[in-house]
């Protein structure tokens, strides 16, 4: 096989947010996360199994006591634009990261100082020790641009990367095309694929044009393709899923102090997360952190909650994040049952691009669904403010905080998950939480595509994929 792209039409790949493409520190949504992981590479991988394993840095070694790490680059690496990657760059892409606060942010916060000894060398400081960095360095977010890089929308290229993809304009057209400077760029089976958008911005609406592949696709966004002339030629697997829902006491609403409205509003929410799941069939979680990921709980804890009849009527604001909700809720009959409990509830929906204003919408919950940051009970945990708006060690409390800080340093692997599965079930017990459901995600595409080589890592690599 030649490393020339072919002639013929490309692939079409699908679903991408409307917003895209945009700055990689900006991106916090799950499809946005799989387009970068084609065009970037992190500085270390994991596998299907959620093992660490070498990236752009081939090897590593701790050292002062969990400190310091220290990481050998690899040299044949280069971008797509010529430029040969450097130690330099990885220090400018984890830096500039941090600096804008992205979603990855939350994750690598125990990084104290990035300094490159050589070109082929970068040694991380920390603050304390923090056995998720690895994984946390995973993420496609923080996949490694060239130092100086900004993001440029108006380009015909805005993302450059070293990855197996270039992403490239033709016209009014998004292209995923095969880097010729990846060093397995011969073995790429697909050389092209088109990008293929969701048709409105809460990522419910499928395009009316079918894509040839969909990796990570929502039960929402199946149930969408399925009204499309042609679905029916198309096949769907289940793909691995750690994504879940979960509802949270807001600290910055009117009555997250007062503990008999809390102890009604979670008998509120237990009671239509319970009936909302039976009704739509969905699997209910456990916990905040979703079975499969060391930390979780085999079944859930529900506190004691009150239910009687009340002479007052309370105001509750219940807000949700994007479109996860949608069909939850008009599925449940939500003010009824909220009146059942004593309460009036008004419904405030946040779309993705107002994550930053929650505290602002003074919610009492908040309804979120996220499928992670990476395979570790801290790759859910650390997004959590995100929604809260409060740092997770304020938001739990002293003594639950000093728990986790254990937890989070915890070496041995058992331990740890122990502590975590400590720490979420007191979050259920502190009735500061109540968990939703499991986010069921599908690979659905043409027959001939759909392969479980496909599915090796936690978010897909199109180069893996080929044409049976």
């Amino acid at each position: 096989m030649t490393s020339t792209i072919s002639a013929a039409a490309p692939k079409k790949y699908g679903y991408v947010p409307p917003t895209f493409p945009r700055d990689p520190a900006e991106v916090n949504q799950f499809a946005e996360h799989i387009v970068l992981g084609q065009i970037l590479e992190p500085m270390v991988d994991t596998d299907k199994l959620g093992n660490v394993t070498p990236g752009l840095a081939e090897s590593w070694t701790f050292e002062d006591k969990g400190l310091t790490i220290r990481f050998k680059i690899r040299k044949d690496r280069v971008f797509s634009n010529g430029k040969k990657l450097e130690s330099k760059d990885i220090k400018y892409t984890i830096e500039r990261v941090i600096a804008k606060k992205s979603q990855s942010s939350n994750f690598i916060g125990s990084i104290s100082s990035v300094e490159i000894p050589s070109t082929d060398v970068l040694v991380l400081k920390l603050k304390e020790p923090n056995v998720s960095i690895l994984k946390a360095l995973s993420r496609d977010q923080l996949g490694v641009v060239p130092e100086g890089w900004s993001f440029d929308k108006g380009s015909s290229e805005p993302i450059v990367g070293s990855g197996p993809y270039r992403l490239l304009k033709r016209g009014d057209k998004w292209n995923l095309e095969a880097n010729e400077k990846y060093p397995q760029a011969s073995s790429i089976s697909i050389r092209e694929w088109q990008l293929v958008f969701f048709a409105d911005g809460d990522l419910n609406v499928p395009a009316q044009n079918l894509p040839d592949y969909v990796p990570g696709a929502t039960l929402s966004t199946k149930t969408g393709m399925q009204k499309v002339a042609g679905f029916e030629k198309l096949k769907s697997i289940n793909q691995i899923s750690y994504a879940q829902t979960s509802a949270w006491w807001h600290p910055h609403g009117a009555h997250f102090d007062s503990p008999e409205i809390r102890n009604r509003a979670m008998g509120l929410i237990e009671t239509i997360m319970d009936k909302g799941c039976k009704k739509m069939d969905l699997e209910r979680a456990t916990g905040v952190i979703p079975k499969g990921v060391a930390g979780h709980l085999t079944v859930t804890h529900a506190p004691e909650l009150g239910h009687k009849k009340f002479s007052k009527m309370e105001p509750l604001r219940l807000a949700f994040v994007g479109a996860t909700f949608d069909d939850f809720l008009k599925a449940n009959d939500v003010q009824t049952v909220a009146k059942e409990f004593g309460f009036q509830v008004e419904i405030v929906k946040i779309m993705p691009a107002e994550m930053g204003k929650v505290a602002e919408k003074k919610p009492d919950i908040i309804f979120a669904g996220w499928a992670g940051g990476f395979n570790d009970p801290e790759g859910f945990i650390a997004l959590l403010p995100t929604f809260l708006g409060k740092d997770f060690p304020t938001y739990i409390g002293p003594s639950l905080a000093e728990k986790y800080k254990h937890a989070r340093q915890e070496e041995n692997w058992t331990a740890r998950s122990e502590l975590f599965q400590q720490i979420n079930d007191r979050l259920r017990k502190d009735q500061l939480m109540v968990p939703g459901w499991r986010i069921p995600f599908f690979i659905i595409g043409q027959p001939n595509m759909i392969s479980e080589e496909a599915t090796y890592r936690y978010t897909p690599r199109l180069h893996a994929v080929k044409e049976m």
